[in-house]
């Protein structure tokens, strides 16, 4: 009967050792998952970064070129108002 029971111990811990592995098993496939996800979403932020720093040069760009501009316009004008005082 010692020899009955020690198989079947033998054979309760083969089945929780075969349960224990299916179980890691479904783990690292589930964070291999979330890795892939977690990449994905790395590159698109990075995507997001390089776009939105294009696009501060960009505006940054037109905003010094609107200071300019205005720089002008306020030099022209200064410089009607003297000529023309009493019409502007």
């Amino acid at each position: 009967m010692a020899a009955s029971s020690s198989t079947t111990t033998d054979v309760d811990a083969l089945g929780d050792s075969d349960t224990k592995l299916s179980e890691l098993g479904s783990v690292v496939a589930y964070l291999r998952r979330e890795k892939e996800i977690v990449d994905l979403q790395l590159e698109l932020s990075k995507q997001t970064i390089s776009r939105q720093k294009g696009e501060i040069e960009r505006l940054s760009k037109d905003l010094n070129d609107t200071r300019q501009t205005l720089s002008e316009v306020s030099g022209n004008l200064l410089s009607w108002q003297s000529l023309f005082p009493s019409v502007l």
